[in-house]
């Protein structure tokens, strides 16, 4: 296995904001799911996707109509869960 840390990356618009977290292994992407299910609500207005590019595994979770800014304290809670120090 690479020792490579789990990848946080933020963009946000408007009422729009999403996180994407780039995992290098099926264990990181297997506690990525974890931490999302545990903390992120259900709502129609939030979205999970799963991807895989080579060995890169990514999960994208996005609000698509964040009038009240819910999207922040959920995404701190997730990258404090998985240890990330930095946020690109």
């Amino acid at each position: 296995m690479d020792n490579k840390q789990i990848v946080a990356v933020h963009h946000s618009e408007e009422r729009y904001a999403s996180l994407t977290l780039i995992a290098y292994s099926q264990e990181q992407r297997e506690l990525i799911r974890q931490v999302i299910e545990k903390r992120v609500p259900n709502s129609s207005e939030i979205s999970i996707s799963e991807s895989e590019v080579d060995d890169i595994l990514e999960t994208t979770i996005e609000y698509h109509d964040d009038y009240d800014k819910q999207s922040g304290e959920i995404f701190e809670t997730i990258i404090r869960c998985l240890h990330i120090t930095e946020c690109n």
